[in-house]
């Protein structure tokens, strides 16, 4: 397996070398079980992806005819998708076999106490998505961990995809997934403070998928919008 190390400072900055990375160097094989079966797809092997402040606005990444999201629909993901456990409706509640917030509702506070009652020594604030006792999913979810830590006086979060669309996928997760980070250091700084200990800053986030992918039907814009080949360090991606 080939790992690809992307560095980024921005989100929009991080979509735009994943897929530069993925469309001059991904491997490309045919999906013989899963969503677009029968399609051809191009995926990175092992994809890490460091995100040095994914706070910097906008959240939403755009270019020429890839429009996968803006920032208004990244703020409804996250307050409908990522925190809110309840199914809208039962049309909602038919075409979806669960939500993010199922295992993220519940947990959040409890993992932001973790952190604030100690000092950063600790590697038990996590949220495990998809696991739950008498559930089983046609489709497992593709996010599956959400891990935090305090390190260096910033809250950083460390997140695993098991498949991850690449073009209209990731634009959306990580908006999101930074909000919740920012939700999580409001009320982390708001125990802290009364703790009288020094208030955290946002820290990175570290994104790592064995799936980061691009499907066929996105192949012709995805290479319109990465260009020719250049130094691949260069640009801040390097493989190994």
């Amino acid at each position: 397996m080939k790992e690809t190390l992307i560095k980024a400072m921005t989100i929009p900055e991080a979509w735009f070398r994943a897929i530069y990375a993925c469309v001059h160097t991904g491997h490309e094989y045919l999906v013989d079980k899963g969503e677009f079966e029968g399609q051809l797809r191009r995926e990175l092997d092992m994809a890490i992806i460091n995100i040095y402040q994914p706070g910097i606005r906008p959240l939403a990444c755009q270019s020429g005819d890839i429009v996968p999201t803006s920032e208004k629909a990244i703020q409804k993901y996250f307050h409908d998708y990522l925190m809110n456990p309840d199914f809208e409706d039962e049309k909602e509640a038919a075409a979806n076999e669960y939500k993010y917030a199922t295992w993220i509702a519940p947990r959040w506070q409890k993992c932001c106490d973790l952190l604030a009652n100690g000092d950063g020594g600790c590697n038990q604030a996590t949220i495990s998505i998809g696991e739950s006792p008498g559930l089983d999913f046609a489709k497992p979810p593709c996010l599956r961990l959400i891990d935090m830590r305090v390190r260096y006086g910033k809250l950083h979060f460390v997140v695993y995809f098991r498949s991850w669309d690449l073009i209209a996928g990731l634009p959306q997760n990580l908006g999101g997934l930074q909000m919740l980070k920012e939700t999580c250091l409001d009320y982390l700084n708001s125990t802290i403070w009364i703790q009288n200990k020094p208030l955290l800053e946002d820290g990175h986030i570290i994104a790592v998928s064995k799936g980061l992918h691009i499907y066929e039907h996105f192949f012709k814009i995805a290479e319109d919008y990465a260009g020719s080949k250049t130094d691949l360090k260069s640009i801040g991606i390097h493989t190994f």
